[in-house]
């Protein structure tokens, strides 16, 4: 992992690391204590947001790089030419897609 290079980096760094378990911890001994009479689902929302923000993310991360891919697969689909993905499927198209049958000779 990489080291933060500026202070700024640093400091968020830090912040995170102090104000996050802040943030799960004092509405959790709030209730605990009675000063709060919250739902446990508000109580416990830092943690689940989280994971809810998390799972998103990963969701979009996921769709993105299959649109990608997909993306790709059509430009490439769209050079080589139907014809020779029909050669292909037939078994008769170069893999390789030098435009050449694997049936015909050399020379």
């Amino acid at each position: 992992m990489k080291e933060p290079q500026t202070t700024a980096e640093r400091c968020w760094n830090v912040a995170q690391g102090v104000l996050y378990p802040i943030v799960v911890v004092t509405p959790i001994v709030l209730k605990l204590a009675g000063v709060i009479t919250w739902s446990w689902w508000w109580v416990l929302s830092p943690i689940w947001i989280g994971g809810i923000l998390l799972v998103l993310g990963v969701c979009a991360l996921i769709i993105g790089l299959r649109w990608q891919a997909r993306r790709q697969a059509r430009l490439w689909m769209d050079q080589l030419g139907s014809d020779w993905l029909r050669e292909f499927v037939a078994g008769k198209a170069d893999p390789g897609g030098g435009g050449q049958a694997s049936g015909q000779a050399d020379g």
